[in-house]
């Protein structure tokens, strides 16, 4: 009987992600990390972001020099609650509220605002909003800082990180039994 285990240590904290794992911004599958809350952005059932300590893979795309944030069940990121209002889309391909762009914060390598590229009137008040973690902020704060961290050197961090090097090997290649470290 072959029994092979593939895993992800993925409980950590994520505020241990060095920032030389910080990747460009571009097209690709990343995991967007928050700097300042030390945690990732997932999609929430709602599509709503939130924040949590295991990542969560993001399609970034570039669409006409904007990006998409679509996640593996294919919906895209609203951008949250401000104000009282709802600032959504329903989290399918197409509407400009899925066009969004990661503004470089001056003397950070790789640290980006993520702003919506679009505007929005809503209670009276005219505005582009950035993401925050939680919701939707109409002036960039601290807790709208990102990073893309790469999914490969994430694992390999991971990896690392919590597995004794003189229990590491390569990934099981034959047959037998193997212990899994959590």
């Amino acid at each position: 009987m072959m029994v092979v285990f593939l895993f992800f240590i993925i409980g950590a904290r994520a505020a241990q992600v060095p920032t030389d794992l910080y990747a460009e911004a571009s097209s690709g599958t990343f995991y967007l990390y928050n700097v300042t809350q030390g945690q990732f952005l997932v999609r929430l059932s709602n599509n709503f972001p939130g924040l949590s300590a295991s990542p969560i893979e993001v399609t970034v795309a570039k669409s006409d020099g904007d990006y998409t944030l679509r996640f593996s069940d294919g919906k895209y990121l609203k951008t949250g609650y401000w104000n009282n209002q709802y600032l959504w889309t329903d989290g399918t391909a197409g509407a400009t509220e899925n066009l969004w762009e990661f503004v470089p914060i001056d003397g950070e390598k790789n640290v980006y605002q993520l702003k919506r590229t679009g505007t929005d009137t809503l209670n009276g008040e005219t505005g582009v909003f950035y993401a925050n973690g939680t919701n939707a902020a109409t002036t960039p704060t601290d807790d709208c800082q990102w990073a893309l961290i790469g999914i490969d050197a994430y694992a390999a961090l991971a990896m690392q990180n919590t597995i004794p090097a003189k229990y590491r090997s390569e990934l099981p290649s034959e047959e037998g039994e193997y212990y899994i470290f959590d």
